[in-house]
This record gives structure tokens, C-alpha cells and sequence, in this order.
């Protein structure tokens, strides 16, 4: 199924999804063999097109309708889970992971990752994530 309206630029695609604390798009491929300036601005370019005719597809199952995501209502079920949520893979679930973060930010869930008083912050492959407390000023106007 496809996005309707549909995304027709980079500039468009930033704009539905905004950037978190990290970037969602860091190019695909190689750039090893784009050293001209000229040729790596034309490679982004393609690279930023490509991302942006794959957001345009959207994902509908076959049958029934997929359930509106509520970010609260899994940070409760989280926080009553003794071990929480545990992501473990390759690149592969990193990008699931990054999404996670990104949906949780787009909802006003914020993390904080690595905070040095956990034990292992400084792992080179092993990251933690917490909830990040919410400052007074978003307590007071909800």
C-alpha cells in the first residue's frame, strides 16, 4: 500500500519523522569510492530519493486493522516487568532499536543510554537504556 499523500522529499521526510538524539538515516552502501565532492553530493542525494521512495510504501496486514500504538500504556507494562525489555542481535535489530527509540521520542518518552552510574556504561557492545525522568515543566502542564 502506498503512503497517500505520498513523501516527495528528503526536506518532507524529516518532517513526519522528525530527528531524535540519533540520526534514522546514515546513507546505505558504501562511499569508499566517492572521494570527488561533486560525486558524493550526487550520491547523498540518490541515497537521501532512495529512503524516501521507501517511505512511501506503508506496511497494512492482510486482514484486520493494526491497533493504534499507545507509548504509555508499554512503558507501564514495562515498568511492572521485572527484566524490562531486552533487545539483543546484529544490525539489523539495531535498526528495530533505533525505531523503538524514535517512536518512544515521538511520543514524548524519552531514554537516556549508557548513564555511567550503571554498571558496564562504557561497553563497547553492550548499551543500556533507562527512562529519562521528565522535567518539571512537562510534569506540571500534563
Amino acid at each position: 500500500m502506498l503512503r497517500d499523500p505520498p513523501i516527495r522529499t528528503f526536506s518532507d521526510l524529516e518532517k513526519v519523522y522528525p530527528p531524535t538524539h540519533r540520526r534514522i538515516f546514515t546513507m546505505c552502501g558504501s562511499e569508499e569510492n566517492h572521494g570527488e565532492e561533486v560525486d558524493r553530493l550526487q550520491f547523498y542525494r540518490l541515497q537521501e530519493q532512495r529512503l524516501v521512495d521507501v517511505m512511501n510504501y506503508m506496511w497494512k496486514p492482510e486482514r484486520g486493522e493494526m491497533l493504534e500504538w499507545d507509548a504509555d500504556k508499554l512503558v507501564v507494562r514495562l515498568l511492572q516487568s521485572p527484566g524490562g525489555l531486552i533487545f539483543s542481535g546484529d544490525s539489523i535489530l539495531l535498526q528495530q532499536l533505533m525505531y523503538f527509540e524514535y517512536a518512544l521520542a515521538s511520543a514524548g518518552v524519552s531514554i537516556l543510554e549508557d548513564p555511567e552510574y550503571l554498571p558496564h556504561y562504557n561497553h563497547r557492545r553492550l548499551h543500556q537504556y533507562l527512562l529519562k525522568p521528565r522535567d518539571a515543566k512537562q510534569t506540571t502542564s500534563e
